[in-house]
């Protein structure tokens, strides 16, 4: 036999080049097929029950996340437990208090937690849980949820070292949203009753003005509505959840008329002899005008009372603060004898510390200080009254008419104007005004009734 008989048989003998590859493509397929196969029948099946989600791969899940926050942050983890998953870094945080501050996905604080359980109340160097991290850094609220259902109350009570606060204390700091505020609530209710390392129950803390943020409404109410008695206790410094209010230059109207008009049983506008009232807080804030009307409406009595150590009254204290004209005019319209009271140094509030007031202001604040000397002197009177009402000062004509009411009677007054000034001293001055300006002018009275 020839070689090419030999070549030409041996070819025939195999398989075509173009059918041994789909031949090898339907095994990879079969492969494949049966891969898939398995992986349904191992992978477990959901439960609808449970609270964490499955683990799908969870280690490589775990160390891809932490490897890409090592490289964006730059924080570096070390495993200080000899391979039994104690990672720790500088700050004495695990992983899961990293997780938290970081605001991992909700699979992989979850994984965590199924993986090394311990890490739920495990506590940093100051003595803070996952918990604390999580309502410090406004985690999202799945994994707040998550936090505070599995770990529960002893994730709820546990207080940090600095402040001693819950974390309940931390989420009204960090003004977390109502939604929060409401789950932590419903998990552990008696959270609302705990205090921190000066007695500061949570309603004294969503009430602090903190990082410039407003005072939720809504917030307060939900915590007021777990213990309506909180909004009257006092904390270690002498403040009630309405002074802190007070206390902010950004004072939110709606909040302090909820308290005083739902709460007005409990709250004490002082709450010892040793503490300021709420009218105190309010003008050294620089609070609003409208806040300050609003507590000599339900007090009108703190206006003549002074701090308990220096001896200064609101006026004081507003002149201080460099309070604004209207308020300043609203408080001398009051009490305007406040002008020339003296704190425990001597200085009247026109003498305080920082005290700078406009040209306007400064001519109506000697003008009452001259009345105020000469209170006997009606004929000054009437020249302030007539002065101010040129100028159109008529918080000035209100001040000369509450010092000096009997004032009306050296001046020339028309009788078919007098009605109107009637009724302009009912509605701005006190009633023992209107009294007097009608007791000095009963001729007109009558002749009316004649």
């Amino acid at each position: 036999m020839s070689t090419r008989d030999v070549v030409k048989e041996d070819l025939s003998s195999k398989t075509p080049p173009i059918k041994r590859a789909r031949k090898i493509d339907a095994t990879h397929k079969r492969k494949e097929a049966r891969l898939q196969e398995q992986i349904k029948n191992i992978s477990p099946k959901k439960s609808s029950a449970s609270l964490l989600p499955p683990p799908l791969c969870p280690l490589l899940l775990i160390k891809r996340w932490f490897h890409d926050v090592q490289q964006k942050q730059g924080i570096s983890l070390t495993n200080g437990g000899g391979g039994h998953g104690h990672h720790n870094n500088n700050c004495g945080d695990n992983l899961l208090h990293i997780a938290c501050r970081y605001k991992a996905p909700l699979e992989v604080v979850s994984l965590l937690i199924q993986r090394y359980p311990r890490y739920l109340n495990g506590e940093n160097d100051n003595g803070e849980v996952p918990l604390h991290v999580a309502c410090a850094y406004k985690a999202p609220f799945d994994i707040v949820s998550l936090l505070a259902q599995t770990g529960g109350y002893a994730s709820m009570n546990r207080k940090c070292i600095p402040f001693g606060e819950a974390p309940i204390h931390v989420a009204c700091r960090e003004r977390a949203s109502p939604k929060i505020i409401s789950l932590l609530l419903e998990t552990y209710p008696l959270s609302v009753q705990l205090e921190d390392s000066t007695s500061n129950l949570p309603i004294h803390i969503a009430c602090t003005d903190y990082h410039m943020e407003e005072v939720s409404l809504e917030v307060v109410s939900l915590l007021l509505e777990k213990w309506p008695d909180s909004v009257g206790k006092v904390s270690t410094m002498g403040q009630t959840p309405l002074s802190l209010l007070c206390r902010s230059e950004r004072a939110p109207m709606k909040v302090i008329s909820m308290l005083m008009k739902n709460f007005a049983h409990v709250i004490s506008y002082k709450p010892d002899p040793w503490s300021r009232n709420a009218l105190h807080e309010a003008c050294q804030a620089r609070a609003p005008k409208e806040v300050i009307s609003t507590l000599l409406k339900k007090w009108p009595r703190s206006i003549r009372e002074t701090t308990p150590w220096y001896k200064q009254s609101p006026l004081h204290l507003a002149c201080m603060s460099r309070a604004s004209d209207d308020v300043l005019r609203l408080l001398l319209r009051e009490y305007p004898f406040a002008l020339i009271e003296r704190d425990v140094k001597g200085h009247m509030p026109r003498e305080v510390e920082y005290a700078t007031f406009s040209p306007n202001m400064t001519e109506l604040l000697e003008c009452v200080s001259l009345l105020l000397y000469n209170q006997n002197d009606k004929v000054m009177a009437a020249d302030v009254l007539w002065y101010f009402s040129q100028k159109r000062w008529w918080d000035g004509v209100v001040i000369v008419l509450n010092i000096c009411p009997t004032v009306v009677q050296h001046m020339d007054i028309k009788d078919d104007i007098f009605p109107d000034l009637l009724y302009f001293i009912g509605c701005q001055s006190k009633l023992l005004v209107v009294w007097e300006v009608i007791k000095n002018n009963q001729e007109l009275f009558s002749f009316a009734a004649s």
